[in-house]
């Protein structure tokens, strides 16, 4: 016998909104992440400053491709809760909008390579 499951029920206005506050909560938590690592490539590099100059060089493309992935992943965290507003302000709460989804995932994903890019920049600076 092939017996489905039964549909979960229909989506309160609360359920939405308690889920849109969630959504908002680790959007936030991201950008504050995101912000936090703005400074540690500079940290990084400035306690780096007593290298050769010749390796020092060698790691700005690691610098600046970690420093601008934090801040698009911070812009990216500005634009996801403004999809979120304006969801909100026409009463859907909806979090599963593509734009919402589409800018949370690059938020996401570029907080990511930001970090993936910042262990390859200690690596290269202390091997």
């Amino acid at each position: 016998m092939n017996t489905a499951p039964p549909p979960p029920p229909p989506a309160t206005a609360q359920g939405r909104q308690d889920a849109c506050r969630t959504f908002l909560d680790q959007t936030k938590q991201l950008i504050t992440l995101a912000s936090a690592f703005l400074f540690a490539p500079a940290a990084i590099v400035t306690w780096g400053k007593a290298l050769e100059s010749a390796k020092l060089s060698s790691v700005m493309p690691w610098f600046v491709g970690a420093e601008t992935c934090f801040v698009l992943s911070v812009i990216l965290g500005y634009v996801t809760i403004g999809t979120i507003a304006g969801t909100q302000n026409d009463g859907t709460y909806n979090v599963f909008r593509v734009a919402t989804r589409g800018f949370s995932i690059a938020q996401f994903l570029f907080y990511l390579l930001g970090i993936v890019i910042f262990g390859m920049l200690m690596f290269k600076l202390y091997p």
